[in-house]
């Protein structure tokens, strides 16, 4: 027998499974009010740890960029530092 909520055998095709489906709580009738509630609370915290990968992830990119552009300015000003005297080179 299948278990509760399935509705297909492990004989069907695997072309044919059936995925799982978001369910609109306000909509869906049969659940509790407190049902609703923890389905509400495990969407604020599946939102949370969704933001928090794209904030993770922004800060690595931004940190990177930010060291490119500090890297360049010390390889530009070491560049400069160079000093020319009659002809010659000559770093400090």
């Amino acid at each position: 027998p299948p278990l509760s909520g399935a509705s297909q055998s492990l004989d069907d095709p695997v072309g044919e499974a059936v995925f799982a489906r978001r369910i609109d709580p306000e909509r869906e009738p049969g659940l509790s009010p407190e049902q609703r509630r923890f389905m509400a609370q495990v969407e604020r915290a599946q939102r949370q740890r969704a933001l928090q990968r794209q904030l993770r992830s922004r800060n690595v990119l931004l940190a990177l960029g930010i060291g490119v552009v500090t890297a360049g300015i010390c390889i530009l000003q070491a560049g400069r530092r160079a000093i020319w005297v009659a002809g010659r080179c000559c770093v400090p």
